[in-house]
């Protein structure tokens, strides 16, 4: 059984099934409708040829969908075809839009014409005791009501089997929960969802982070792999001032040349690919039962890259034509700025005349040791990550080694040329490893948990076992916080560390909305493969603070 169907155990057999019979005969309906039949405002036929992305879509047997996406996406064409079938089977579909005063415009442009150009649709309309006005039609053996988001007497006496929402974030939110009341007494309540985003974690946004997060990628001619169609990774590379504000861009294909569209850059290899090449969706969220779609224009071939990027110059460095663009263009809420470290503010940090010696995957000063006293932090994965810093009596901490070794016996030889007084390092995923290094190094040694995510910004010692647990968020903020500040000190040279891998390691990570099971918004900092000097540091500060005072000082770190 699909994975649609998941409800099935939650639900006695007779229902599950008539719910899975239903959502068969609507994919039979819809792709029907879209292949034979259905004509958009202009009289013309879908086109499946130039948007393969679509066809996805139609097949869908999700009892919950969310679309996310831009304006010419065609995700409200979908909509249009997709309450056509649903109410076809004979169910009852309560549509939502936006305004009362925009309902008959709406209704007269969109759904009228569409029975006047559509024979099919003409034909259901007649199959049983026709209601046809601005507030019911009835199709097939179904009925449609068409409401008004402001108008909460619209939301009384209609028992619906599916709720349809066009343009959420421009709906009245609260009254959109009455809407759904209308499906209680449902053997179905399939429910839709649809708009362009406006900020993150609110309306359209809202539900799409609680989907499964569905993204077009598309093949690299070059090495194959699929490459998520994505602006900000494929099209553009944004530089960022100290403060993690936007300052200038690159556009990525270096090949390009005006008069010619300019074409995505793959991610894996560097090469300007063809969007127009095989793709498929891939999940983000699969964990979800509500299916979700992100509908954006760089995935249909009917819209041009070198046009979207003409609005993309136009809308930089005007914060509203900027947001506009997010949303209208690419789908997708609009992210506060100063959100993420940047190689400006790393570059800012950097001191003159002070310089590393490089030595493979290590970097450190002259002599390759310290009288101290240090701080070190480690990130635990294939190998030990390591930030050790010499910390002054201000808390500033001015880095004497970064890099990257392969045992125990490595950092125990680290600790001591450093003169470490306090070592943090990550307790997972190699429990056993790490409580060896803990018992057998002579400097004090914390084990350091991860524990919620921006839930609870206290910090929390086992003094016996010598474990911290922080809160992962709350913890990156103060680090962050701390460079901001300039309470860090980096060599000179620190873009030559690692090959280069220090700074992308530093950068990785963005502060970003995520909704939790209970629907609240909370920010956290995306979790990256490749950001593991990023949590070093972030040990090494930990490290540092109990040095200099009690660790419960960490609380007094401000973010900001």
């Amino acid at each position: 059984m699909s994975k649609e169907f998941s409800f099935i155990d939650e639900m006695d057999d007779e229902l599950a099934l008539e719910r899975v019979d239903r959502l068969l005969k609507m994919k039979e309906l819809r792709i029907d409708f879209a292949k034979n039949h259905h004509l958009n405002t202009h009289g013309q036929r879908m086109n499946f040829k130039d948007n393969p992305h679509l066809l996805p879509l139609y097949e869908s047997t999700a009892p919950q969908m969310v679309l996310q996406g831009s304006v010419q996406s065609m995700k409200s064409e979908f909509v249009v075809i997709d309450h056509f079938a649903c109410a076809a089977t004979g169910m009852s579909v309560f549509f939502v839009l936006p305004k009362f005063e925009s309902r008959g415009a709406y209704v007269q442009n969109r759904i009228d014409k569409c029975f006047q150009m559509v024979k099919e649709y003409q034909k259901r309309k007649t199959e049983v005791i026709s209601v046809d006005n601005v507030v019911m039609k009835s199709f097939g053996k179904g009925t449609i009501k068409y409401v008004g988001s402001n108008v909460i007497s619209d939301f009384k006496e209609f028992p619906a089997d599916a709720i349809y929402v066009e343009e959420v974030d421009q709906c009245d939110q609260l009254n959109l929960e009455y809407g759904e009341d209308r499906l209680r007494g449902s053997r179905f309540q399939f429910k839709r969802w649809i708009g362009n985003p406006s900020t993150e974690g609110y309306g359209i946004n809202k539900h799409y982070l609680r989907s499964t997060r569905q993204e077009w990628h598309v093949a690299c001619d070059t090495c194959h792999e699929l490459v998520s169609l994505d602006w900000f990774s494929t099209i553009v590379d944004i530089k960022y001032d100290i403060e993690g504000l936007p300052t200038g861009y690159d556009l990525m294909d270096d090949s390009w040349r005006a008069g010619k569209e300019i074409r995505p850059v793959c991610r894996h290899c560097g090469n300007p690919f063809s969007r127009y090449g095989g793709g498929e969706w891939l999940e983000q969220n699969p964990d979800s039962k509500i299916e979700g779609w992100l509908m954006t224009m760089m995935n249909s071939r009917l819209n041009s890259i070198s046009e979207m990027f003409e609005r993309f110059e136009d809308s930089f460095g005007d914060d509203a034509a900027y947001q506009h663009f997010h949303n209208s263009d690419l789908g997708i809420p609009y992210s506060p700025a100063g959100m993420c470290l940047s190689a400006l503010l790393l570059d800012s940090l950097k001191e003159d005349g002070y310089r590393f010696v490089m030595d493979g995957r290590c970097a450190h000063v002259e002599g390759n040791r310290s009288i101290g006293p240090c701080s070190m932090g480690v990130d635990v994965g294939k190998n030990f990550d390591v930030k050790i810093s010499r910390v002054l009596d201000d808390g500033t901490r001015i880095a004497a080694f970064i890099g990257e070794v392969t045992d125990k016996s490595e950092l125990f030889e680290l600790s001591n040329m450093y003169n470490v007084g306090c070592m943090v390092i990550d307790s997972m995923p190699e429990a056993k490893l790490v409580q060896e290094i803990q018992e057998e190094f002579t400097c004090f040694v914390w084990l350091c948990r991860y524990g919620s995510e921006g839930k609870d910004a206290r910090l929390k010692k086992d003094k016996k076992a010598r474990v911290v647990t922080v809160d992962r968020t709350s913890s990156l903020d103060r680090s962050f916080s701390a460079m901001k500040k300039q309470k860090v000190v980096l060599p000179e040279n620190y873009s030559a560390i690692m090959g280069g891998d220090y700074t992308e390691e530093m950068l990785v990570a963005k502060r970003q909305s995520e909704v939790d099971k209970s629907g609240n918004v909370r920010y956290i900092w995306s979790k990256e493969r490749k950001d593991h000097q990023r949590h070093a540091d972030n040990y090494d500060l930990i490290a540092s603070q109990m040095m200099v005072n009690s660790i419960d000082t960490l609380a007094d770190i401000s973010v900001g």
